[in-house]
């Protein structure tokens, strides 16, 4: 399921985006939900455009974000990801994250191999 609502941390902040997946006892995936933070976030889908808001945060990419969770990616924290469609901070009105970077594109073939 994919939804729009509101996504408080409590005491400190809110996502842009959040990804929940539940799994059975053979580890197999049962669901995954994916939500939007339209309470306290603002989307686009032309983030490169000259109407994007300096707060505007790129649909595509949230959404390829939160997907990869679906596939068990984890947030990457540390600056060499800062590209990577992983890295855990979304950037208003930019759109790189909505392309696999190289390591999560590594990561998923390591965990589903051909």
């Amino acid at each position: 399921m994919i939804d729009t609502g509101n996504l408080d941390r409590a005491g400190s902040g809110t996502y842009v985006g959040l990804n929940c997946t539940w799994w059975d006892d053979n580890w197999q995936l049962t669901e995954s939900d994916i939500r939007f933070n339209v309470t306290d976030e603002d989307f686009t889908y032309t983030p490169g455009s000259s109407t994007c808001d300096d707060n505007d945060c790129d649909v595509l990419s949230v959404m390829t974000h939160e997907t990869g969770h679906t596939y068990g990616m984890k947030d990457k924290e540390d600056d060499i990801n800062y590209y990577q469609t992983m890295f855990g901070t979304s950037f208003p009105c930019r759109s790189w994250a909505r392309n696999l970077g190289r390591s999560d594109v590594k990561h998923l073939r390591s965990k589903y191999p051909e």
